[in-house]
Order: structure tokens, then sequence, then C-alpha cells
């Protein structure tokens, strides 16, 4: 056990549960999105009067590029927004069945966008709701 100052480490907490490489590039992607959120966060207040579909579709362009070295800097702004926005609704808005990955809200939100072009120009938080409530639809009440 490790002790510093009186704090003493019971058990490891395991932050991603994939090993070795693959592992790695998650969490370096998972970091490079954080970090582009929060300069977004602290550049552009503005930002929200002009997130649409359109926005939310250049996001997920850039979120189904491969992980690459020479990957474009305009392509990881778009995914850290994609996904800051896509997160956001769903901590501030939505409540979500357990178990649902970061992955999957990604995937339903953009192919709702590829199913959907002619809503592009609509409100991008209206575009998010309608596609994770289609995606994950919440189970009925059962009657007593």
């Amino acid at each position: 056990m490790d002790k510093r100052e009186g704090f003493e480490r019971t058990h490891e907490l395991e932050i991603c549960p994939l090993k070795g490489e693959k592992g790695r590039m998650v969490m370096n992607r998972m970091f490079k999105v954080l970090v582009v959120i929060a300069i977004v966060s602290l550049i552009s207040p503005l930002a929200s009067a002009e997130m649409n579909g359109r926005f939310l579709a250049e996001g997920w362009k850039a979120f189904q590029q491969p992980e690459t070295e020479n990957r474009k800097s305009a392509d990881v702004y778009n995914e850290g927004l994609y996904t800051g926005f896509v997160l956001g609704v769903c901590d501030g808005i939505l409540k979500l069945p357990s178990g649902v990955t970061i992955e999957q809200r990604m995937k339903a939100v953009g192919n709702y966008l590829d199913a959907h072009p002619e809503r592009l120009h609509e409100a991008a938080v209206l575009l998010v709701v309608e596609a994770l409530n289609e995606a994950f639809p919440k189970a009925p009440k059962k009657s007593k």
C-alpha cells in the first residue's frame, strides 16, 4: 500500500479497461478531445448561436476519421466540439439507459444525421435529443 501524507491507496483506479497499444490510443484520443473541448469552451462563448445540424455533421465526419499523426487540427477541433456537444446534451437533458457507451451515443447521433440530411438546418440540440431518443427509447413503465 502507498502512504503519502495520510493517504492510503487501497485499490487502483482503472480509467481505461483496454490494455497495451489500443488502450493508449483510446486514452490519447480521449485526452485530445477533452483538451479541445476545454479550449473551445473558453474561447467561443457565441458558438452556440451557430450550432445546427451542419455543425454536428462536420463533427460526425471528423469523428469517423481514423486517429493518425498527420490528422488536421480542424478535424480534431470539430470532433471535440461534436463529442462535447453530444455528451453535454446527454448529461444535461437526457437520461439514457445505463451501459450506453460514448461511442454508441456518437454513432447514434451521426447515423441520425446521415438518415435525415434535410434537417441539418435545425437546432443541434433538437437533433441530438431526437436521435438519442430514437436510438435508446425509454422502457415503458409497468402498470400495477
